[in-house]
């Protein structure tokens, strides 16, 4: 099983590519509010295959 999206294929360099894209996605309803900063974070554990940091409250 993969352990992140780097081996599923997706390069690091279009992280920041397919970021722009989901942003466009996210509905407007969401319960979390989801920035640029914090999908990038997500995405870039995401391809390493790492957990995200926290958020604290």
């Amino acid at each position: 099983m993969p352990a992140g999206l780097r081996e599923l294929g997706l390069r690091e360099a279009d992280v920041d590519t397919v970021l722009d894209d989901i942003l466009t996605l996210v509905p407007g309803d969401n319960p979390r509010t989801v920035d640029r900063a914090g999908l990038c974070a997500l995405l870039h554990a995401a391809w390493a295959g790492t957990e995200p940091a926290k958020e604290h409250a």
